[in-house]
């Protein structure tokens, strides 16, 4: 039985870190396929902030601060956000609250973010014994 069609229009998505080269592609990428972007970063000279493809661009506070998940919380409550798209930076500032955004992490796994989280366990994760 097929699976059914998800409307991309009503999956508003918020991609972090504008400035990046990916995540202008990712912007790019999924305002082409008609999902409605928010693009947000913690600088206005931020590229993804002027592409035409996103339907906000935002500043956001830096993932370190204490303004960061209020920040978040209130963005998607705001826009409706049903998914992101994160950066490495922006997943460490969820972290304290990743439980409560697991539903808008694509493929989200706390195990596995815990395990990225920390380079020497990532290591001795994937380390062949042989």
């Amino acid at each position: 039985m097929a699976e059914p069609r998800v409307d991309r229009g009503s999956v508003p998505v918020l991609v972090p870190q504008a400035g990046s080269l990916g995540a202008v592609g990712v912007i790019r990428s999924l305002g082409r396929a008609g999902y409605p972007v928010h693009a947000c970063a913690e600088s206005a000279e931020a590229l993804g902030l002027h592409s035409r493809y996103a339907r906000s661009a935002r500043l956001q506070p830096s993932p370190a601060s204490e303004e960061f998940l209020p920040w978040v919380r209130e963005t998607v409550r705001e826009l409706g956000i049903r998914a992101f798209i994160p950066s490495e930076s922006f997943l460490l500032g969820l972290r304290p609250a990743l439980t409560e955004f697991r539903d808008l992490l694509p493929f989200f796994d706390p195990s596995l973010f815990e395990l990225a989280f920390s380079k020497a366990d990532l290591v001795s994760a994937l380390a062949w014994t042989g």
